[in-house]
């Protein structure tokens, strides 16, 4: 049993489905992006050589570079480890779908990298402008 629901319901009725917000921010970015690129790597899917030059050279608006943007991996790939939210979210959209592009084979993982990419794009960029 929940704490929330043993100490708070009582007080109000309090329902953690309905009384909690969803923190979208930190729910895609860190856990869906993360868990994807985490993945990618590990699986091999993803060159960590060819991965840190595309980064590296990869062509950000004045939008996107104001905050964080990813940084690259490094031979040991401790760089995904000191990536934040918002650099999940910049490698989700726009840099994915032009990155891993070029070096996912599959065509079902394929599949899923721009599906991610839409989900970012939606709740960090289309929504905020209606």
């Amino acid at each position: 049993m929940s704490i929330f629901h043993k100490y708070v319901y009582p007080l109000y009725g309090f329902d953690i489905l309905n009384h909690l917000v969803y923190d979208v921010y930190h729910t895609v970015p860190l856990n869906v992006v993360k868990n994807q690129v985490v993945r990618a790597l590990d699986l091999e899917m993803l060159d960590k050589a060819k991965l840190d030059k595309q980064i590296e050279n990869f062509p950000w608006t004045s939008e996107f570079k104001d905050g964080r943007i990813p940084r690259q991996l490094g031979k040991d790939c401790k760089g995904v480890d000191y990536w934040k939210a918002e650099s999940f979210e910049k490698f989700s959209f726009p840099m994915a779908e032009c990155v891993m592009e070029s070096q996912v084979t599959n065509h079902m993982e394929y599949e899923i990298m721009p599906l991610v990419s839409r989900l970012t794009e939606l709740h960090f960029h289309d929504g905020r402008n209606g």
